[in-house]
């Protein structure tokens, strides 16, 4: 079988707009932003305005319908290379948003999709790494207990993008040897947000910890409600946009030494001259 892997025009617009938008926009604050631990928020706004993830969203729920993994892929790779902590920032909407497509209840996609194809994205986010050695998404230590009228959840979570002011915070735990998904109010009690956590290299993002003691979550916030979780398709769709973004991590870096190489003099000569270069 034979696969095109020509992109199609309108895939060449957005990244082409990424691009202007990088160019423009995101190299001028990238710096003070990491030096200062705070991404502006008329960049963030202005990313979110190309629109990716209201686009991915099914019409019935107020979006286009349009999903590509493809697509977003290459949206994450462009944003990427102009700044790692902006393009995860913009990214953290669909953190909810595309377990809850793929996975959530009709119930759950009516009531929380509709949120994400406004022109300011809700207050979301997802806990699923753990402060642990050999960290495994499928062996967590968080356990979702059953109870009564609902789950009760236990467990520490680092790592987790502005949760200190998530509305909502999509929490994976493991239920019987099972990682399945919860959305949790964030101030849902026995839900404790942590000091900020300090990062190298992406800064401006905020990350926090989470410690779970006793929280109680109703049976309809549970993702899917009660049919089994496909967390391997979750984690697969998260790990696609994560390799674009390294890729467009490391374009940029390799941009950047290449630059630095030519402009940077030593012994009367540019070091790129070097053969080891």
């Amino acid at each position: 079988m034979m696969f095109d892997l020509e992109l199609d025009e309108e895939q060449k617009m957005l990244v082409d707009s990424i691009d202007r938008y990088t160019a423009n926009m995101v190299n001028k604050a990238y710096r003070d932003a990491d030096e200062e631990g705070q991404l502006p928020e008329d960049l963030v706004k202005a990313g979110w305005d190309f629109g990716l993830l209201p686009s991915s969203i099914p019409e019935e729920y107020g979006g286009f319908g349009e999903y590509s993994a493809v697509t977003g892929a290459l949206a994450m790779e462009a944003f990427a290379y102009g700044d790692l902590a902006l393009s995860l920032s913009i990214a953290s909407p669909g953190l909810v948003a595309l377990p809850i497509m793929l996975a959530g209840s009709e119930d759950q996609k009516a009531k929380y999709l509709p949120s994400f194809c406004v022109e300011f994205p809700p207050h979301v986010t997802a806990a699923l790494t753990e402060p642990n050695v050999l960290f495994d998404p499928r062996e967590l230590t968080t356990t979702a207990q059953r109870c009564t009228d609902g789950y009760t959840l236990n467990g520490v979570k680092s790592y987790v993008p502005m949760a200190n002011s998530a509305d909502t915070i999509l929490i994976y735990a493991n239920e019987n040897g099972h990682t399945q998904g919860f959305l949790v109010p964030g101030d849902s009690p026995g839900l404790e947000v942590g000091e900020r956590e300090k990062l190298m290299g992406i800064r401006a993002l905020p990350t926090y910890s989470l410690s779970l003691v006793d929280c109680h979550v109703p049976i309809e916030n549970k993702l899917g409600r009660e049919e089994s979780l496909d967390f391997d398709l979750i984690l697969n769709h998260h790990r696609v946009a994560l390799g674009a973004a390294a890729v467009g991590l490391a374009k940029a870096g390799c941009v950047y030494a290449c630059d630095y190489a030519k402009n940077r003099v030593q012994f009367g000569e540019p070091i790129a001259h070097r053969q080891s270069i």
